[in-house]
């Protein structure tokens, strides 16, 4: 990427080796879900990673931001029929293309995957799933559209003001407007979504 960071992998035994990041301040081992491998295939200039691990029998795409690694197939619609195998490359938007399998069939398909609006998505349904007073629903609901728009735009750096704002509004309304419980669910999934995204 722009930043001389170079992804890849390494070996840590002959027969264990691990995605991994190479810059001025040496190796960083990004690490499994539990498996022995992992390769890294692409970083974009936010230094988001993708690739792909072994997760028991199967190999599955992931996503790395900002020391977290996840399985690229929970950031995607559980019923959407796709299983993914690989991730090959990531865009300055957080779109991700790869290969992987549709509805049980053994021949791989090329996908192109957005994480991000599914991950806006699922706040969004989350919020609407409280039944808030209207007024702070509609704020909170505003943010969240103008975060899709930026992402949509393939501006990903415009749709963190909006996120920011919703993070300070959620966390000055818990145990007002909101309970305790409902601030901590949205921020549980606003704090990565916004890791992935290059805010912070």
């Amino acid at each position: 990427n722009f930043l001389d960071t170079l992804a890849g992998y390494s070996f840590l035994t002959p027969s264990t080796y691990h995605a991994a990041l190479w810059d001025s301040g040496g190796v960083t081992d990004l690490g499994t879900l539990g498996g022995n491998l992992s390769i890294a295939y692409d970083i974009n200039d936010d230094g988001l990673v993708v690739g792909t691990l072994q997760t028991g029998q199967t190999s599955h795409a992931f996503l790395w931001a900002d020391g977290q690694m996840q399985d690229l197939n929970s950031l995607i619609p559980a019923d959407s029929g796709w299983e993914l195998v690989t991730a090959f490359g990531v865009n300055g938007a957080g779109q991700v293309v790869g290969s992987g399998t549709i509805g049980g069939a053994a021949d791989r398909r090329a996908f192109l995957a957005n994480p991000a609006t599914v991950v806006i998505g699922d706040l969004y349904d989350l919020l609407l799933g409280f039944e808030l007073p209207h007024g702070i629903s509609m704020s909170l609901q505003v943010k969240l559209r103008n975060a899709v728009r930026a992402i949509e735009r393939c501006e990903p750096a415009e749709a963190c003001p909006p996120l920011g704002a919703l993070l300070k509004e959620v966390s000055a309304q818990a145990g007002k407007q909101l309970t305790e419980e409902q601030a901590a669910s949205l921020l549980a999934s606003l704090s990565p979504l916004m890791a992935t995204l290059g805010c912070f």
